[in-house]
């Protein structure tokens, strides 16, 4: 009796703590909008034990509609939680339908043919579609990353939780009390010792997620041109170089595309930085939308790189005409009516083992030679002799 006691407000204890570390989370990242609902289940976990500890709005027979109600509700917003943080769209429509027929179970079995354990299994049952539903929508949305994964795997085991509370109430290793209802039976129990540890797993999952999320997002802004939302020089070297590791024994060869933009310095001097600045920007989305690179960087002030896992000459040429032609359309504000820009392009496919140093000075070259042979052209790297 004392242990019971001590899980009942052992609990609401938990839930609220973790409402309130939740609710602190969100506040100082309220990007992080996965958190808010996060935080919202867990206030009606804990309001849920209290109610049912303390019964509001109940019906003889110890059925507390209101802890059922914010019990399901918790569920619901956890799972709303997952799904929104992997930018996955709350099937609100199928929740509600999902919330719809457990009320409907619910209401059945406890006015209709009462049955506490009827309701049991129907309310659990709804707890491990609601899983299913979730995990299949992660899924689809890609476990990419490790939390990602990790995700998946909670609610799933959440799902099989729900499934094998009823199959040990079938085998009879959870069982009501004496007179057939929830109170002090083994089956409440079961939920007030487990709940706690259920609680501390959702948690950890999340709080490990948002500091993988925040990792991640720094490393991007560490490797991100701010200006052209490119890759910088930094970011653009570490992917090539860990692709170039990933392509050896491929029979095409790696390439590069390297460009600048023509006589930046004049348009620079002649209409301002702030111009300059937006060249930069629109010559880097015409790269990279036109480019069709694996990576693309800004790898100088009007420099650009485009890193190929696999090219031929015929690949390389074709991208490159199809940026040119890309900034014939292109017009600026800032720039007269007319004005022309274009860029130079150098480009080298991959000789033999070469590292990304030596691929990015053959393009370089490439690209003087385009620069010398009077600009807004392509280059391609003539190919080394060997002897034999």
């Amino acid at each position: 009796m004392a242990g019971q006691v001590y899980l009942s407000l052992l609990n609401p204890s938990i839930a609220f703590s973790f409402a309130g570390l939740v609710a602190l989370l969100w506040r100082r990242w309220p990007s992080q909008t996965h958190l808010f609902p996060l935080s919202v289940s867990f206030l009606y976990l804990g309001i849920g034990f209290i109610t049912h500890e303390w019964p509001l709005l109940s019906r003889p027979g110890s059925i507390n509609y209101s802890s059922n109600a914010l019990f399901f509700a918790a569920v619901v917003l956890a799972c709303s939680s997952a799904l929104v943080r992997a930018r996955v769209g709350v099937p609100v429509l199928l929740f509600g339908l999902i919330t719809a027929t457990a009320v409907a179970g619910f209401a059945w079995f406890t006015v209709v043919t009462p049955s506490t354990l009827s309701r049991i299994y129907f309310l659990n049952g709804c707890f491990a579609v609601l899983a299913l539903v979730t995990s299949s929508r992660l899924l689809q949305a890609g476990a990419h990353s490790l939390a990602d994964r990790l995700f998946v795997a909670g609610v799933a085991m959440g799902g099989l939780l729900a499934a094998g509370r009823p199959l040990l109430m079938v085998t009879g290793v959870l069982k009501l009390n004496d007179s057939g209802e929830l109170s002090q039976s083994a089956y409440w129990d079961s939920v007030l010792g487990l709940t706690p540890l259920l609680s501390v797993m959702v948690i950890s999952l999340f709080v490990f997620a948002l500091v993988l999320d925040l990792m991640t997002g720094l490393r991007r802004e560490a490797d991100q041109d701010y200006l052209t939302g490119l890759l910088n020089r930094r970011g653009f070297e570490i992917g090539a170089e860990t692709r170039l590791a990933g392509v050896a024994g491929r029979q095409a060869p790696a390439a590069l595309l390297v460009a600048d933009i023509d006589d930046f310095k004049q348009i620079n001097d002649r209409f301002g930085h702030a111009v300059g600045d937006k060249v930069i920007a629109a010559v880097g989305q015409v790269l990279a939308q036109h480019g069709q690179a694996d990576l693309v960087g800004r790898t100088g002030g009007e420099e650009y790189a485009l890193f190929y896992e696999t090219g031929s000459r015929h690949t390389l040429e074709t991208c490159a005409e199809a940026v040119r032609t890309a900034m014939t359309t292109l017009h600026l504000a800032g720039l007269p009516a007319g004005y022309r820009l274009t860029i130079s392009i150098g480009l080298h496919l991959r000789d033999g083992l070469e590292s990304l140093d030596d691929m990015m000075r053959r393009a370089d070259r490439a690209l003087y030679e385009a620069k010398s042979a009077g600009k807004n052209r392509a280059v391609l790297a003539p190919v080394r002799l060997r002897s034999v």
